[in-house]
């Protein structure tokens, strides 16, 4: 179901039931526990702003955050063949990321 269409949903059903809900009371967290309609509100408005909640990391951030535990590692005296194994990744592809940020050392 797409943004528009679930929030249309919640709004009639809000327009339908929660004015003549028995449970209505000025706590509107206690009313949204006990009534069933309240319980569906909930789940649409779960869905529906899950997605806007969780941000997804670009590739550059990732690499930043491995090249920063590289740089760690690698003061602690692990060699980068090692590091890269840890990291999962190839020795190659952090050699050429450390040296795209300037902190490739040697």
């Amino acid at each position: 179901m797409r943004a528009v269409a679930k929030k249309v949903k919640i709004i009639r059903l809000q327009d339908e039931y929660c004015k003549n809900c028995k449970y209505q009371t000025d706590v509107e967290q206690y009313c949204i526990e006990q009534c069933d309609i309240g319980k569906k509100l909930i789940t649409l408005g779960k869905k529906e702003f899950r997605k806007r909640s969780t941000k997804v990391k670009t590739i550059e951030e990732k690499w930043d955050e491995k090249c920063k535990q590289a740089i760690i590692l690698y003061n602690q005296g692990v060699n980068y063949p090692d590091i890269a194994k840890e990291m999962g990744c190839h020795v190659s592809n952090l050699y050429k990321e450390l040296k795209k940020r300037g902190w490739l050392q040697m």
